[in-house]
């Protein structure tokens, strides 16, 4: 697994901030496995729209207790997390922290090619009003099975290698003891195909509609429009 040493990284993630974002993605993670219930037609698809959902509400919470610290970006479906020169996309990336984290990727199709190829025409739209400089992506990754629980928290760069997307660099935020963990997965454990750089369709520029950026540098919402 590559780490980076990088002072900023170190310097950005404290124990006390690692801390505080893995809580809020366990507490996510518990929400949505005591919302999981197969009788009523809950399955591997509403549970991972659940932690979804429920993640970003708790990351929302990290911007009210520690405005100075965080922010965060909301446009219709899409969200970002910024920790000073950091922006992180909240997703699920498998199932058990046993499939290890490098050969593990989110499951939405392009997720992680909108991370490297789409962000950078939004923030500029954006960092005209806020002040938001370029910005290092990374995947805030995490494992959760509704009969497990939450078993691994990662932040992950994503690049390009060769033809496909890989993590450059990965950093183990909180990990179970495998070794004592007794484990049994309500879904077969898969692993998300490697996206291919010649699959990646960018779309054309659509109107942002509302963009929120927290905490507020100015009262009201600003309203962006472009091409």
């Amino acid at each position: 697994m590559n780490t980076d040493d990088s002072n900023t990284f170190k310097d950005t993630f404290t124990d006390e901030r690692v801390n505080m974002i893995v809580d809020a993605v366990r507490t996510a993670v518990n929400n949505a496995c005591d919302q999981y219930n197969p009788s009523i037609g809950s399955n591997a698809t509403t549970f991972g729209v659940d932690v979804y959902n429920f993640g970003i509400n708790e990351l929302k919470k990290l911007v009210t207790k520690q405005p100075q610290i965080f922010r965060y970006l909301a446009s219709g479906n899409l969200f970002r997390l910024f920790v000073e020169g950091f922006e992180l996309a909240f997703h699920r990336v498998g199932y058990d922290v046993s499939e290890g984290i490098e050969n593990s990727f989110p499951n939405n199709e392009g997720a992680v090619s909108r991370i490297l190829f789409q962000q950078e025409e939004q923030l500029a739209f954006v960092g005209e009003g806020f002040d938001i400089q370029p910005s290092k992506k990374y995947v805030l990754g995490h494992f959760a099975d509704p009969a497990g629980g939450l078993s691994g928290v990662y932040l992950c760069k994503p690049s390009k290698k060769a033809n496909a997307i890989a993590w450059d660099v990965t950093h183990e935020l909180w990990k179970t003891d495998i070794e004592n963990k007794e484990f049994k997965p309500t879904m077969k454990p898969k692993v998300a195909p490697v996206e291919k750089l010649g699959d990646i369709k960018l779309q054309p520029k659509e109107k942002l509609g509302e963009i929120l950026l927290f905490p507020r540098e100015e009262k009201g919402t600003m309203k962006l429009d472009h091409e």
